[in-house]
């Protein structure tokens, strides 16, 4: 059963005085996690950093290769930081990863953090890596996360029809 939905509309209560959203974050995923999302199998996206100073709970998700697209959009619940042991807790239910992969990832880690995910939604045409090449010259998907600004999240806004996100 799929639990994501299409968007009908845009969040709306991270906006600057002008009505413009902030701040995103914007997550690189490979794309078998990123189907998994979607699907509502995983809720938890594990990282080795925690994203500071967020003034969104939006995420941005963006299939890694072979596909190179941003698929959509989803809003954080919480931001969990822990020993990577204690992690493994929430990760074995909700991550969608093997104890061999959880292990590898955070062989040199002491410490896990886990993206609670909730309200996944898959946009109806994924947006190419070209295309957005296109609006943010020499745009280079990050590794594991990196922040959008204000500009660039209006672009993401721009990328729906307009009754998405304006509220109306």
């Amino acid at each position: 059963m799929m639990l994501c939905f299409s968007i009908s509309m845009w969040p709306d209560h991270h906006k600057s005085s002008s009505g413009k959203m902030l701040q995103m974050l914007f997550l690189s995923i490979h794309p078998r996690f990123v189907a998994k999302i979607f699907s509502g199998e995983k809720t938890i996206e594990l990282r080795r950093r925690q994203p500071r100073g967020l003034t969104s709970e939006w995420v941005a998700i963006y299939a890694t290769t072979p596909e190179m697209q941003l698929r959509g959009i989803a809003r954080i619940s919480e931001i969990r930081v822990d020993g990577v042991r204690d992690m493994w807790k929430h990760a074995k239910i909700h991550a969608a990863v093997t104890k061999k992969e959880y292990d590898s990832y955070f062989a040199d880690s002491n410490q896990a953090v886990g993206i609670v995910l909730r309200d996944p939604m898959l946009f109806s045409k994924p947006v190419a890596l070209d295309h957005l090449r296109k609006i943010w010259p020499q745009f280079q998907p990050p590794q594991g996360f990196r922040y959008l600004n204000e500009e660039q999240v209006e672009d993401v806004q721009s990328l729906l029809p307009r009754r998405s996100w304006s509220g109306a």
